[in-house]
């Protein structure tokens, strides 16, 4: 559902500015010596409060003042629209109680999705057109028709007729409900359709534009509104409208198979089943996390072992309290089916992780030589493997993060169905992790996400990704940013921001779909990856353009960044692949290619 009016942001119910910060934080920086630079990102920068009181912790880096100057408004301060006009758009409205029900919204630029829990409605009873308007080469019904002649749940289907005077009067005279408006394409638009005139139930007003279609809107007050209550803290940067976006929670919806509604106030579960029959049995997830394993750094829980099962049905969590793990795009909630923290040397490996609302398995905080192994993750509705520690500010030499990670021979498909900013593999504040011969496809953003470059020396290797970024953009199937410097002792043993480099090699990444950053986006600040004796089609590293060079690259586009990227050969369009074999120190996965310059002239479908 698209086309809508968003309401302004607020901030303790008053509009915000959008060239200013929507409600004031408090600014906590630390400053790291010149002698580690960072370029626009050289400080560890923090607001509190303000902004962020729609967090938990009320802290991020998007609140503070000092923090992406460069485009900090009005499009990256932390703030959400907060309400949307919608009474022309909905198929079912008004609705009787729409308070607690959920919209989904899209962040303009398709970084990530909000949620917001309807407040209340507001009615609006101000008169805005007394009579009928035309509107030539506008479909109000463009989509929403799917067999010629017939009625739907949606649209009423008035008759074929040579003019649009002759549709207008069928709508005047029908007796299938309240016409509001009507659509008529004209007798020469070719196909089933031509002369065909329909209405809308409930005078939905949302037209797309087409020739030789005509729709008419008759008199009509101003929209109500929907008011948001909880929610909007799903994403970092913030916006002042929303893109597409779509509202579940209501009764009036409920006209399709397999669709559910919960009455909270009578207790009363409503359920269309999809069938003749009702289904013998209803599961009604009530957890998060299905397992904790929880422990400390000082008395870790060692050895355990997740083996041969089957994980599924957890309830969403994406209303739950939540706040940005570091300086990327992303906010997170420390949940899971399978939740870990203070561990040593735990094991999930052979299993099935299907159907669950939620992250599958979540590290937080002091994890140590952790094991995610041969498992299959599929059907989520957020990440499969979530990874985010707990240093103190920009201090991580406390140790609370996890570290070696082995995540390997996974198969991982279908994830992100509700939150769209989710990964195969995601971390913040992690270091060390192995992440090798995995197979990933069919998600909406990129497959391995890295918040932040906190420490280094991961090393990713032998890994097929493809069909990554099918709903988003601005991104690749791999994704880094690296806004903010920390402190760790990785990189030689003392206390320095300066990380160990990652290693990023013999990985094959399809960057099709929207993955417009390429195989390998090496976004804002990233910094000290080894990338090396890759096989990326269609796109190869974003952050500095240059494939096959061995040495190390500064200053390139609007980033500080220490690449260095050798022998990986990109199959861009229009681009030469630049070599014709693959190095014999590959140790990915056993592939037969045969490598051909691609003609600067050739198209796909």
């Amino acid at each position: 559902m698209a086309k809508a009016q968003w309401r302004p942001p607020l901030y303790r119910g008053m509009p915000c500015n959008p060239r200013t910060q929507c409600g004031t934080s408090i600014n906590v920086t630390y400053a790291t010596p010149d002698s580690e630079w960072h370029g626009m990102y050289q400080n560890w920068t923090t607001g509190v409060g303000g902004a962020c009181d729609v967090y938990d912790p009320p802290r991020s880096p998007w609140c503070s003042g000092v923090f992406y100057l460069e485009r900090q408004f009005p499009e990256m301060h932390t703030r959400h629209p907060s309400g949307v006009y919608a009474d022309d758009l909905l198929a079912h409205g008004p609705y009787a109680n729409p308070a607690g029900s959920v919209i989904h919204a899209w962040r303009p630029g398709h970084w990530y999705t909000w949620m917001f829990e309807v407040d209340g409605y507001v009615a609006n009873d101000t008169v805005i057109s007394k009579s009928w308007t035309e509107f030539e080469n506008q479909n109000n019904v463009y989509g929403l028709v799917t067999t010629p002649g017939q009625d739907t749940a949606d649209v009423k289907y008035l008759g074929t007729f040579n003019s649009a005077s002759d549709c207008w009067q069928a709508c005047n005279a029908t007796d299938k409900g309240s016409c509001r408006d009507w659509t008529w394409h004209h007798s020469d638009f070719g196909g089933e359709f031509a002369g065909h005139c329909y209405f809308t139930v409930n005078g939905r007003w949302g037209p797309t534009a087409q020739d030789k279609v005509t729709s008419a809107r008759g008199p009509y007050n101003a929209s109500g509104y929907f008011t948001f209550g909880a929610g909007g803290n799903q994403g970092g940067e913030g916006n002042d409208g929303a893109g597409e976006w779509y509202i579940e929670g209501n009764l009036e919806d409920l006209d399709s198979g397999n669709e559910f509604w919960f009455d909270k106030v009578t207790q009363q579960l409503y359920l269309n089943a999809n069938g003749t029959q009702p289904p013998s049995n209803i599961i009604v997830p009530t957890l998060i996390n299905l397992f904790e394993v929880v422990g400390s750094q000082d008395t870790p829980v060692t050895d355990i072992a997740f083996n041969n099962l089957t994980f599924t049905a957890n309830r969403p969590s994406f209303m739950e309290p939540r706040s940005n793990p570091s300086g990327g795009d992303w906010a997170l909630e420390r949940m899971g089916a399978v939740f870990l923290e203070g561990t040593e040397n735990v094991t999930i490996a052979n299993s099935i992780f299907t159907k669950l609302d939620s992250n599958a398995v979540f590290l937080s905080g002091y994890n140590r030589n952790a094991s995610i192994v041969r498992n299959t993750f599929e059907w989520l509705g957020q990440n499969a493997i979530a990874s985010w520690g707990r240093p103190v500010d920009n201090d991580a030499t406390n140790g609370e993060f996890p570290r070696f990670t082995l995540v390997e021979g996974n198969f991982i498909h279908e994830i992100g169905h509700q939150q769209k900013q989710s990964s195969f593999y995601f971390q913040a504040e992690t270091a060390q992790a192995i992440i090798r011969n995995n197979i990933c496809f069919n998600i909406p953003r990129a497959a391995i996400n890295f918040n932040d470059g906190m420490g280094g020396g991961a090393d990713l290797s032998g890994n097929l990704l493809f069909n990554t970024c099918r709903e988003s953009s601005d991104h690749g199937a791999f994704n880094s940013w690296d806004r903010l410097p920390y402190i760790t002792t990785i990189r030689n043993g003392t206390p320095t921001t300066i990380p160990a480099f990652n290693n990023v090699h013999h990985n094959f990444i399809v960057a099709n779909y929207a993955a417009d950053g390429g195989c390998l986006d090496n976004d804002d600040g990233s910094s000290y990856y080894d990338i090396n004796h890759n096989f990326c089609v269609y796109g190869g590293t974003l952050a500095c353009m240059v494939p096959s060079v061995s040495e190390s690259w500064r200053n390139c586009s609007h980033q500080r960044v220490t690449l260095k990227v050798t022998t990986t050969m990109c199959a861009c369009w229009g681009t030469p692949v630049t070599r014709t074999s693959r190095s014999k120190e590959s140790v990915g996965p056993s592939v037969s290619i045969t490598h051909r310059r691609r003609s600067s002239s050739l198209t796909t479908a």
